[in-house]
């Protein structure tokens, strides 16, 4: 991680915010934190485009999700966001900008509703 530039979406939920705890300590160049508290939409194919076509980004770990009361409450919520954002990053895939490595850790990915 040392001297890499990081992007952790849903940097600030509970498990994305202790992972960049975590890695500050292994010295990357920059941690970069998309979320919507950071003013990124990550389900806004455009604003992804943007910022990839800007940011020479060396690793992703995908974190982005709605709070946990708000995904048990409306699990289909939780659904349709995952849907819009995998959308979002395949269509950035289509018009050929490369993502870097992609770690994918939302919970809800191992859920079944």
């Amino acid at each position: 991680m040392k001297d890499k530039i990081i992007v952790v979406t849903g940097g600030s939920g509970f498990i994305a915010s202790h992972l960049i705890k975590a890695l500050r300590k292994e010295n990357p160049k920059e941690i970069i934190n998309l979320d919507l508290k950071t003013g990124y939409n990550l389900c806004e194919y455009r604003e992804l485009e943007v910022f990839f076509e800007v940011h020479q980004v060396d690793i992703v770990f995908d974190l982005a999700s709605l709070p946990l009361p708000v995904s048990l409450k409306y699990p289909y919520k939780v659904v349709l966001l995952h849907l819009q954002h995998s959308y979002s990053s395949a269509h950035l895939r289509l018009g050929r900008i490369l993502l870097p490595f992609l770690c994918d850790y939302r919970s809800s990915n191992y859920c079944l509703y």
